[in-house]
Protein backbone atom coordinates (compact mmCIF):
# COMPACT_ATOMS: atom_id res chain seq x y z
CA UNK A 1 0.00 0.00 0.00
CA UNK A 2 2.74 2.48 0.83
CA UNK A 3 4.37 1.99 -2.69
CA UNK A 4 0.47 2.81 -3.91
CA UNK A 5 0.31 6.18 -1.59
CA UNK A 6 3.64 7.31 -3.19
CA UNK A 7 2.81 5.97 -6.80
CA UNK A 8 -0.16 8.06 -6.29
CA UNK A 9 1.09 11.40 -4.63
CA UNK A 10 3.89 11.54 -7.67
CA UNK A 11 0.71 11.40 -10.51
CA UNK A 12 -0.71 14.43 -8.56
CA UNK A 13 2.46 16.12 -8.29
CA UNK A 14 2.92 16.28 -11.80
CA UNK A 15 -0.29 16.62 -13.18
CA UNK A 16 -0.73 20.79 -12.49
CA UNK A 17 1.54 21.70 -15.04
CA UNK A 18 0.01 23.82 -17.80
CA UNK A 19 2.62 22.41 -20.35
CA UNK A 20 1.89 18.86 -21.95
CA UNK A 21 3.12 15.71 -21.85
CA UNK A 22 4.60 13.82 -24.62
CA UNK A 23 3.07 10.91 -26.22
CA UNK A 24 3.42 7.74 -28.17
CA UNK A 25 0.67 8.95 -31.03
CA UNK A 26 2.48 11.85 -31.91
CA UNK A 27 4.12 10.40 -35.57
CA UNK A 28 0.86 9.48 -36.03
CA UNK A 29 -0.73 13.13 -35.63
CA UNK A 30 1.80 15.03 -37.12
CA UNK A 31 1.72 12.74 -40.58
CA UNK A 32 -2.07 13.12 -40.53
CA UNK A 33 -1.67 16.45 -39.97
CA UNK A 34 0.35 17.04 -42.69
CA UNK A 35 -1.79 14.80 -45.17
CA UNK A 36 -4.66 17.19 -43.83
CA UNK A 37 -2.90 20.20 -45.27
CA UNK A 38 -1.83 18.51 -48.70
CA UNK A 39 -5.69 17.70 -48.68
CA UNK A 40 -6.76 21.46 -48.29
CA UNK A 41 -3.93 22.64 -50.71
CA UNK A 42 -5.46 20.11 -53.43
CA UNK A 43 -9.20 21.57 -52.38
CA UNK A 44 -8.71 24.98 -52.90
CA UNK A 45 -7.47 24.55 -56.24
CA UNK A 46 -9.83 22.19 -57.32
CA UNK A 47 -12.71 24.17 -56.00
CA UNK A 48 -10.98 27.19 -57.65
CA UNK A 49 -10.81 26.26 -60.86
CA UNK A 50 -14.09 24.57 -61.13
CA UNK A 51 -16.54 27.14 -59.05
CA UNK A 52 -17.81 30.66 -59.34
CA UNK A 53 -15.72 31.23 -56.62
CA UNK A 54 -12.74 31.61 -58.72
CA UNK A 55 -13.86 34.98 -60.06
CA UNK A 56 -14.14 36.76 -56.46
CA UNK A 57 -11.01 38.78 -56.68
CA UNK A 58 -11.16 42.30 -54.55
CA UNK A 59 -8.63 45.10 -54.77
CA UNK A 60 -8.18 46.10 -51.29
CA UNK A 61 -7.52 44.19 -48.23
CA UNK A 62 -10.95 46.05 -46.80
CA UNK A 63 -12.58 44.66 -49.62
CA UNK A 64 -11.13 41.16 -48.81
CA UNK A 65 -12.15 41.61 -45.10
CA UNK A 66 -16.31 43.03 -45.72
CA UNK A 67 -17.07 40.16 -48.56
CA UNK A 68 -15.57 37.43 -46.22
CA UNK A 69 -17.71 38.52 -43.10
CA UNK A 70 -20.40 38.29 -45.92
CA UNK A 71 -20.00 35.01 -45.92
CA UNK A 72 -20.78 34.33 -42.31
CA UNK A 73 -19.38 31.10 -40.75
CA UNK A 74 -19.10 29.41 -44.19
CA UNK A 75 -15.47 28.57 -43.52
CA UNK A 76 -14.97 27.04 -46.98
CA UNK A 77 -16.02 30.55 -49.00
CA UNK A 78 -14.12 32.25 -46.27
CA UNK A 79 -10.33 30.56 -47.04
CA UNK A 80 -11.33 30.83 -51.24
CA UNK A 81 -11.97 34.27 -51.02
CA UNK A 82 -8.40 34.73 -48.95
CA UNK A 83 -6.44 31.47 -51.28
CA UNK A 84 -8.05 33.85 -54.71
CA UNK A 85 -6.64 36.96 -53.47
CA UNK A 86 -3.18 35.76 -52.30
CA UNK A 87 -1.19 38.13 -54.97
CA UNK A 88 -3.17 41.47 -53.14
CA UNK A 89 -1.83 39.64 -49.67
CA UNK A 90 1.46 39.64 -50.65
CA UNK A 91 1.72 42.88 -52.16
CA UNK A 92 -0.19 44.50 -49.21
CA UNK A 93 1.99 43.07 -46.32
CA UNK A 94 2.65 46.23 -44.53
CA UNK A 95 -1.30 47.09 -44.39
CA UNK A 96 -2.02 45.78 -40.74
CA UNK A 97 -5.36 43.32 -41.79
CA UNK A 98 -2.51 41.62 -43.62
CA UNK A 99 -1.99 39.05 -40.53
CA UNK A 100 -5.47 38.49 -39.61
CA UNK A 101 -5.39 36.79 -42.81
CA UNK A 102 -2.16 34.98 -42.11
CA UNK A 103 -3.93 33.94 -38.99
CA UNK A 104 -7.16 32.51 -40.87
CA UNK A 105 -5.15 30.72 -42.95
CA UNK A 106 -3.15 28.97 -39.87
CA UNK A 107 -6.37 28.35 -37.78
CA UNK A 108 -7.95 26.25 -40.85
CA UNK A 109 -4.58 24.47 -41.48
CA UNK A 110 -4.22 26.06 -44.96
CA UNK A 111 -0.12 25.64 -44.82
CA UNK A 112 -0.10 25.71 -48.30
CA UNK A 113 -0.98 29.20 -48.24
CA UNK A 114 0.68 30.59 -45.29
CA UNK A 115 4.10 28.97 -46.36
CA UNK A 116 3.60 31.39 -49.40
CA UNK A 117 2.63 34.87 -47.24
CA UNK A 118 5.66 34.04 -45.10
CA UNK A 119 7.84 33.83 -47.79
CA UNK A 120 7.00 36.88 -49.30
CA UNK A 121 7.48 38.53 -45.71
CA UNK A 122 11.38 36.86 -44.97
CA UNK A 123 12.12 38.51 -48.96
CA UNK A 124 10.79 41.98 -48.79
CA UNK A 125 9.51 42.83 -44.60
CA UNK A 126 11.54 44.21 -42.12
CA UNK A 127 12.37 42.66 -39.01
CA UNK A 128 9.34 43.29 -36.96
CA UNK A 129 6.61 41.89 -39.72
CA UNK A 130 8.43 39.10 -39.55
CA UNK A 131 8.22 38.45 -36.26
CA UNK A 132 4.57 39.22 -36.61
CA UNK A 133 4.63 36.39 -38.73
CA UNK A 134 6.94 33.88 -37.09
CA UNK A 135 5.07 34.89 -33.63
CA UNK A 136 1.76 33.42 -35.30
CA UNK A 137 3.65 30.21 -36.80
CA UNK A 138 5.10 29.76 -33.52
CA UNK A 139 1.32 29.65 -32.02
CA UNK A 140 0.64 26.74 -34.67
CA UNK A 141 3.42 24.53 -33.54
CA UNK A 142 3.01 25.20 -29.86
CA UNK A 143 -0.95 24.63 -30.08
CA UNK A 144 0.32 20.95 -31.87
CA UNK A 145 2.88 20.47 -28.88
CA UNK A 146 5.51 20.64 -31.67
CA UNK A 147 8.32 22.34 -29.52
CA UNK A 148 11.07 22.06 -31.51
CA UNK A 149 9.40 24.05 -34.51
CA UNK A 150 7.80 26.21 -32.02
CA UNK A 151 11.31 27.23 -30.40
CA UNK A 152 12.73 27.65 -34.36
CA UNK A 153 9.64 30.19 -34.74
CA UNK A 154 10.66 31.96 -31.27
CA UNK A 155 14.30 32.22 -31.63
CA UNK A 156 14.60 35.63 -33.91
CA UNK A 157 13.05 39.11 -33.61
CA UNK A 158 11.35 38.04 -30.75
CA UNK A 159 12.15 41.49 -29.16
CA UNK A 160 10.27 43.38 -31.87
CA UNK A 161 6.94 41.90 -31.28
CA UNK A 162 4.56 44.85 -29.23
CA UNK A 163 4.64 44.19 -25.15
CA UNK A 164 1.71 41.68 -24.75
CA UNK A 165 2.69 39.28 -27.90
CA UNK A 166 6.39 39.62 -26.51
CA UNK A 167 4.91 38.46 -22.76
CA UNK A 168 2.77 36.00 -24.61
CA UNK A 169 5.85 34.71 -26.98
CA UNK A 170 7.98 34.28 -23.94
CA UNK A 171 5.31 31.67 -22.16
CA UNK A 172 5.10 29.46 -25.03
CA UNK A 173 8.49 30.06 -25.72
CA UNK A 174 9.46 28.82 -21.50
CA UNK A 175 7.02 25.84 -21.85
CA UNK A 176 8.52 24.64 -25.00
CA UNK A 177 12.00 24.72 -23.22
CA UNK A 178 10.50 23.26 -20.18
CA UNK A 179 9.27 20.46 -22.26
CA UNK A 180 12.70 19.43 -23.95
CA UNK A 181 13.97 19.44 -20.24
CA UNK A 182 15.84 22.74 -20.29
CA UNK A 183 14.51 23.86 -17.49
CA UNK A 184 17.03 26.92 -16.49
CA UNK A 185 16.63 28.34 -19.70
CA UNK A 186 12.49 27.67 -19.52
CA UNK A 187 12.95 29.97 -16.25
CA UNK A 188 14.80 32.81 -18.09
CA UNK A 189 11.97 33.12 -20.38
CA UNK A 190 9.18 33.20 -18.23
CA UNK A 191 11.22 35.73 -16.26
CA UNK A 192 10.90 38.39 -18.69
CA UNK A 193 7.39 38.53 -18.29
CA UNK A 194 6.60 41.42 -15.96
CA UNK A 195 3.69 41.11 -13.38
CA UNK A 196 0.91 43.46 -14.89
CA UNK A 197 1.26 40.93 -17.52
CA UNK A 198 -1.85 38.80 -18.39
CA UNK A 199 0.59 35.61 -18.80
CA UNK A 200 1.94 36.49 -15.11
CA UNK A 201 0.50 34.27 -13.03
CA UNK A 202 1.18 31.33 -15.97
CA UNK A 203 4.60 32.18 -15.66
CA UNK A 204 5.18 32.00 -11.99
CA UNK A 205 3.45 28.83 -11.86
CA UNK A 206 5.72 27.11 -14.62
CA UNK A 207 8.88 28.48 -12.60
CA UNK A 208 7.70 27.02 -9.45
CA UNK A 209 6.89 23.18 -11.53
CA UNK A 210 10.34 24.03 -13.22
CA UNK A 211 12.09 24.33 -9.77
CA UNK A 212 9.77 21.44 -8.39
CA UNK A 213 11.14 18.83 -11.08
CA UNK A 214 14.42 20.04 -10.42
CA UNK A 215 14.21 19.03 -6.69
CA UNK A 216 14.26 23.18 -5.78
CA UNK A 217 11.23 22.68 -3.24
CA UNK A 218 11.68 25.82 -1.07
CA UNK A 219 11.92 28.29 -4.27
CA UNK A 220 8.91 26.58 -5.71
CA UNK A 221 6.90 26.82 -2.63
CA UNK A 222 7.90 30.29 -1.96
CA UNK A 223 7.00 31.34 -5.77
CA UNK A 224 3.49 29.47 -4.78
CA UNK A 225 2.86 31.45 -1.39
CA UNK A 226 3.61 34.52 -3.26
CA UNK A 227 1.16 33.87 -5.91
CA UNK A 228 -1.60 33.48 -2.98
CA UNK A 229 -0.54 35.67 -1.00
CA UNK A 230 -1.61 38.46 -3.73
CA UNK A 231 -4.81 37.07 -4.31
CA UNK A 232 -5.82 40.36 -6.55
CA UNK A 233 -3.66 38.94 -9.55
CA UNK A 234 -5.31 35.68 -9.40
CA UNK A 235 -7.79 35.44 -12.95
CA UNK A 236 -10.27 33.42 -11.63
CA UNK A 237 -11.18 30.25 -9.35
CA UNK A 238 -9.53 27.66 -11.23
CA UNK A 239 -6.18 29.58 -11.34
CA UNK A 240 -6.26 29.80 -7.77
CA UNK A 241 -7.45 26.30 -6.94
CA UNK A 242 -4.51 25.00 -9.38
CA UNK A 243 -2.05 26.58 -7.10
CA UNK A 244 -3.59 25.47 -4.06
CA UNK A 245 -3.48 21.47 -5.08
CA UNK A 246 0.10 22.14 -6.58
CA UNK A 247 0.90 23.42 -3.35
CA UNK A 248 -0.78 20.77 -1.32
CA UNK A 249 0.87 17.82 -3.15
CA UNK A 250 3.97 19.69 -3.24
CA UNK A 251 4.12 19.94 1.08
CA UNK A 252 2.74 16.78 1.13
CA UNK A 253 5.58 14.87 -0.73
CA UNK A 254 8.54 17.00 1.48
CA UNK A 255 6.03 16.00 4.77
CA UNK A 256 5.32 19.16 5.78
CA UNK A 257 1.61 17.91 6.90
CA UNK A 258 0.05 20.95 8.54
CA UNK A 259 0.95 23.22 5.40
CA UNK A 260 -0.32 20.48 3.14
CA UNK A 261 -3.86 20.55 4.48
CA UNK A 262 -3.76 23.62 5.09
CA UNK A 263 -3.43 24.11 1.27
CA UNK A 264 -6.22 21.46 0.16
CA UNK A 265 -8.55 22.66 2.81
CA UNK A 266 -8.78 26.53 0.90
CA UNK A 267 -10.23 24.26 -2.14
CA UNK A 268 -13.48 24.46 -2.23
CA UNK A 269 -16.54 21.65 -2.83
CA UNK A 270 -18.03 22.68 -5.69
CA UNK A 271 -14.54 22.54 -7.46
CA UNK A 272 -13.09 20.51 -10.59
CA UNK A 273 -10.05 19.92 -7.94
CA UNK A 274 -12.24 18.85 -5.21
CA UNK A 275 -11.52 15.23 -5.21
CA UNK A 276 -7.87 15.47 -5.80
CA UNK A 277 -8.13 17.80 -2.99
CA UNK A 278 -9.79 15.49 -1.14
CA UNK A 279 -7.30 12.16 -1.76
CA UNK A 280 -4.97 14.62 -0.65
CA UNK A 281 -6.45 15.21 2.45
CA UNK A 282 -7.30 11.77 3.40
CA UNK A 283 -3.51 11.03 2.22
CA UNK A 284 -2.02 13.74 4.42
CA UNK A 285 -3.69 12.58 7.82
CA UNK A 286 -3.01 8.75 7.13
CA UNK A 287 0.64 10.30 7.01
CA UNK A 288 -0.03 11.81 10.31
CA UNK A 289 -1.60 8.61 11.91
CA UNK A 290 -5.04 10.54 11.70
CA UNK A 291 -7.03 7.56 9.95
CA UNK A 292 -10.30 9.13 11.70
CA UNK A 293 -9.71 12.03 9.68
CA UNK A 294 -8.44 10.15 7.08
CA UNK A 295 -11.75 8.33 6.39
CA UNK A 296 -13.79 11.00 6.97
CA UNK A 297 -12.14 12.71 3.61
CA UNK A 298 -12.33 8.95 2.02
CA UNK A 299 -16.63 8.74 2.64
CA UNK A 300 -17.12 12.16 0.78
CA UNK A 301 -14.74 10.61 -2.21
CA UNK A 302 -17.35 7.45 -2.23
CA UNK A 303 -20.42 9.86 -1.74
CA UNK A 304 -19.09 12.16 -4.70
CA UNK A 305 -17.92 9.39 -6.58
CA UNK A 306 -16.63 10.54 -10.55
CA UNK A 307 -14.85 8.38 -13.10
CA UNK A 308 -11.95 9.55 -11.92
CA UNK A 309 -8.61 7.85 -10.07
CA UNK A 310 -9.91 9.27 -6.17
CA UNK A 311 -13.00 7.88 -6.50
CA UNK A 312 -11.32 4.76 -7.40
CA UNK A 313 -8.58 4.81 -4.70
CA UNK A 314 -10.98 5.86 -2.28
CA UNK A 315 -12.47 2.05 -2.50
CA UNK A 316 -8.73 0.64 -1.65
CA UNK A 317 -7.53 3.74 0.79
CA UNK A 318 -11.01 3.49 2.84
CA UNK A 319 -10.47 -0.75 4.70
CA UNK A 320 -6.81 0.39 4.74
CA UNK A 321 -7.92 3.21 6.93
CA UNK A 322 -9.95 0.57 8.74
CA UNK A 323 -7.58 -1.71 8.94
CA UNK A 324 -4.79 0.88 10.32
CA UNK A 325 -7.53 1.42 12.96
CA UNK A 326 -7.73 -2.06 14.11
CA UNK A 327 -10.83 -2.11 12.95
CA UNK A 328 -10.45 -5.71 10.97
CA UNK A 329 -13.80 -6.91 10.61
CA UNK A 330 -14.81 -3.34 8.77
CA UNK A 331 -11.44 -3.83 6.73
CA UNK A 332 -12.37 -7.25 5.44
CA UNK A 333 -16.26 -6.04 4.21
CA UNK A 334 -13.92 -3.26 2.67
CA UNK A 335 -11.36 -5.04 1.00
CA UNK A 336 -14.58 -7.41 -0.56
CA UNK A 337 -16.42 -4.63 -1.43
CA UNK A 338 -13.72 -2.97 -3.19
CA UNK A 339 -12.58 -6.22 -4.78
CA UNK A 340 -15.94 -6.29 -6.31
CA UNK A 341 -16.02 -2.50 -7.36
CA UNK A 342 -13.21 -3.08 -9.25
CA UNK A 343 -14.09 -6.36 -11.31
CA UNK A 344 -17.44 -4.86 -12.30
CA UNK A 345 -15.45 -1.77 -13.68
CA UNK A 346 -12.72 -3.58 -15.29
CA UNK A 347 -15.17 -5.68 -16.98
CA UNK A 348 -17.37 -2.67 -18.24
CA UNK A 349 -14.19 -0.62 -19.63
CA UNK A 350 -12.86 -3.87 -21.32
CA UNK A 351 -16.40 -4.85 -22.89
CA UNK A 352 -16.43 -1.03 -23.79
CA UNK A 353 -12.71 -1.45 -25.53
CA UNK A 354 -14.55 -3.56 -27.95
CA UNK A 355 -17.27 -1.11 -29.22
CA UNK A 356 -15.77 1.04 -31.73
CA UNK A 357 -18.69 2.29 -32.62
CA UNK A 358 -19.71 3.65 -28.81
CA UNK A 359 -16.42 5.23 -28.72
CA UNK A 360 -17.29 7.10 -31.99
CA UNK A 361 -21.04 7.91 -31.30
CA UNK A 362 -20.57 9.95 -28.19
CA UNK A 363 -19.32 13.61 -28.45
CA UNK A 364 -15.95 15.61 -27.23
CA UNK A 365 -16.21 18.19 -25.54
CA UNK A 366 -13.41 20.77 -25.52
CA UNK A 367 -14.19 22.44 -21.80
CA UNK A 368 -11.12 22.55 -19.70
CA UNK A 369 -9.59 19.57 -21.70
CA UNK A 370 -11.46 17.12 -24.69
CA UNK A 371 -13.42 15.01 -23.13
CA UNK A 372 -15.78 12.45 -23.86
CA UNK A 373 -18.43 11.33 -21.91
CA UNK A 374 -20.19 7.75 -21.85
CA UNK A 375 -23.48 6.97 -20.13
CA UNK A 376 -23.93 3.40 -20.27
CA UNK A 377 -24.10 1.65 -17.69
CA UNK A 378 -22.25 3.76 -15.64
CA UNK A 379 -20.98 7.27 -16.54
CA UNK A 380 -17.05 6.89 -17.60
CA UNK A 381 -15.24 10.00 -19.13
CA UNK A 382 -12.50 9.59 -21.30
CA UNK A 383 -9.89 12.86 -20.95
CA UNK A 384 -8.14 13.00 -24.12
CA UNK A 385 -5.85 15.97 -22.86
CA UNK A 386 -2.96 13.83 -21.45
CA UNK A 387 -3.08 12.25 -25.04
CA UNK A 388 -3.48 15.18 -27.83
CA UNK A 389 -4.08 19.03 -27.89
CA UNK A 390 -7.32 20.26 -29.00
CA UNK A 391 -6.12 20.98 -32.35
CA UNK A 392 -6.59 17.17 -33.59
CA UNK A 393 -10.73 17.79 -32.37
CA UNK A 394 -10.32 20.84 -34.08
CA UNK A 395 -9.17 19.89 -37.25
CA UNK A 396 -11.39 16.78 -37.35
CA UNK A 397 -14.54 18.88 -37.35
CA UNK A 398 -12.84 21.22 -40.03
CA UNK A 399 -12.48 18.37 -42.52
CA UNK A 400 -15.97 17.40 -42.19
CA UNK A 401 -17.38 20.97 -43.71
CA UNK A 402 -15.51 19.77 -46.70
CA UNK A 403 -17.88 16.91 -47.28
CA UNK A 404 -20.87 19.33 -49.51
CA UNK A 405 -18.22 20.59 -51.70
CA UNK A 406 -16.74 17.30 -52.97
CA UNK A 407 -20.47 16.63 -54.27
CA UNK A 408 -19.81 19.57 -56.34
CA UNK A 409 -16.89 19.09 -57.57
CA UNK A 410 -16.99 15.32 -58.50
CA UNK A 411 -13.39 14.55 -58.07
CA UNK A 412 -12.32 10.93 -57.63
CA UNK A 413 -8.56 11.49 -56.35
CA UNK A 414 -10.03 14.04 -53.89
CA UNK A 415 -13.13 11.89 -52.52
CA UNK A 416 -10.56 8.97 -51.93
CA UNK A 417 -8.34 11.00 -50.04
CA UNK A 418 -11.01 12.72 -48.29
CA UNK A 419 -12.70 9.22 -47.17
CA UNK A 420 -9.11 7.86 -46.41
CA UNK A 421 -8.30 11.04 -44.01
CA UNK A 422 -11.72 10.66 -42.19
CA UNK A 423 -11.01 7.20 -41.72
CA UNK A 424 -8.00 7.65 -40.30
CA UNK A 425 -9.32 10.24 -37.58
CA UNK A 426 -11.72 8.05 -36.67
CA UNK A 427 -8.97 5.37 -36.08
CA UNK A 428 -6.74 7.69 -34.01
CA UNK A 429 -9.56 8.34 -31.73
CA UNK A 430 -10.43 4.77 -31.39
CA UNK A 431 -7.32 3.92 -30.73
CA UNK A 432 -7.00 6.26 -28.07
CA UNK A 433 -9.70 5.84 -26.37
CA UNK A 434 -8.97 2.35 -26.53
CA UNK A 435 -5.56 3.73 -24.78
CA UNK A 436 -7.48 5.91 -22.28
CA UNK A 437 -9.10 2.43 -21.27
CA UNK A 438 -6.36 0.13 -20.69
CA UNK A 439 -4.46 2.70 -18.77
CA UNK A 440 -7.52 2.81 -16.31
CA UNK A 441 -8.03 -0.77 -16.83
CA UNK A 442 -4.02 -1.45 -15.74
CA UNK A 443 -4.79 0.91 -12.79
CA UNK A 444 -7.76 -0.93 -11.18
CA UNK A 445 -6.02 -4.09 -11.74
CA UNK A 446 -3.25 -2.80 -9.58
CA UNK A 447 -5.65 -1.76 -6.96
CA UNK A 448 -7.69 -5.13 -6.84
CA UNK A 449 -4.63 -6.57 -6.54
CA UNK A 450 -3.78 -4.81 -3.50
CA UNK A 451 -7.51 -5.35 -2.13
CA UNK A 452 -7.40 -8.83 -2.33
CA UNK A 453 -3.76 -8.68 -0.63
CA UNK A 454 -5.28 -6.49 2.06
CA UNK A 455 -8.20 -9.02 2.73
CA UNK A 456 -5.44 -11.93 2.50
CA UNK A 457 -3.42 -9.50 5.26
CA UNK A 458 -6.29 -9.08 7.53
CA UNK A 459 -7.48 -12.71 7.29
CA UNK A 460 -3.75 -13.75 8.21
CA UNK A 461 -3.72 -11.48 11.37
CA UNK A 462 -7.10 -12.73 12.55
CA UNK A 463 -6.06 -16.35 12.07
CA UNK A 464 -2.67 -14.81 14.25
CA UNK A 465 -4.90 -13.60 16.70
CA UNK A 466 -7.28 -16.36 17.95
Amino acid sequence: MKSSLITLLCIFVSSYSLAFEGNSYQKQLVALDKRHQAFSADFYQQLLKNSTLASAKVTSLERLAQAITTQGDDDIKALSLIINNLELLKSNFENPMFFKFLEKLLSMNEMNSARVLLTTLRREADSNLIAQAHYLFAQFYFQRHNWRQTLNYLDENIDDLAAEKYHHASLIKGIALQHIENHRQSIKSYQKIPSGSPYYLAAQLNIALANIRQGWWSEAHAIINDLLNNKSSMPNEIALNRLYITLGYSLLKQGYHRNALTAFEFIGLNSRYTNQAMLGIALTNANQKNYLSALNAIRYLKTNAKDDLPSDESYLLMPFFYEKSQQQYTASAGYTQASLYYQRKISQLTELQKSHQELLSYAITNNNGALKTINKPNTIQLDFSSIVADYFFINRQQIIQYSPWLTSLKNPILNQEYAAITKDYNNLIIAMAKSILQNKVDNLISYMNQAKYGLARVYDNNVVEQ
